[in-house]
């Protein structure tokens, strides 16, 4: 039991330390330590293969990879502007309605198309009020 203790409290050291730089890299080590503490050898290649090979995770990796594009590509396009000169509700409306909305999409893809949004709306407000605005209706 100890041994799973250690492992688990490795396993969140790395992430908070790696994931300064890479939150990928971090959750990558980080699983793998946790696995390497609390599962046998051979089911940690197993467990890794079954979830590289998983369509339900393929596709939901591939999902979650596409918001920022989408993100990305309404930016440079103006369409994220367009969408938010032409609303036809007020901007404090569509501040709690955009989060709320995109909150629904997985984690992290609400917050990386909710955040962009909010920040073109709510331009006068500080980036704390933002962050707080953001979180407090998509949750």
């Amino acid at each position: 039991m100890a041994i799973t203790w250690i492992g688990f409290l490795l396993s969140l050291f790395l992430l908070f330390i790696i994931s300064r730089k890479s939150l990928w890299a971090g959750l990558v080590v980080a699983a793998f330590t946790l696995g390497v503490f609390t599962l046998p050898f051979q089911h940690i290649w197993q467990e890794t293969y079954a979830t590289l090979t998983d369509p339900s995770i393929l596709l939901l990796s591939f999902g979650v990879g596409l918001i920022p594009m989408i993100g990305g590509t309404m930016e440079l396009s103006g369409l994220m502007n367009d969408l938010i000169n032409n609303l036809r509700i007020g901007k404090r409306l569509f501040s709690a309605f955009s989060p709320a909305l995109l909150g629904m999409l997985p984690i992290p893809g609400g917050a990386l198309l909710s955040a962009p949004l909010l920040k073109k709306v709510a331009k006068g407000t500080s980036g704390v009020k933002q962050s707080g605005i953001n979180v407090w209706f998509r949750h």
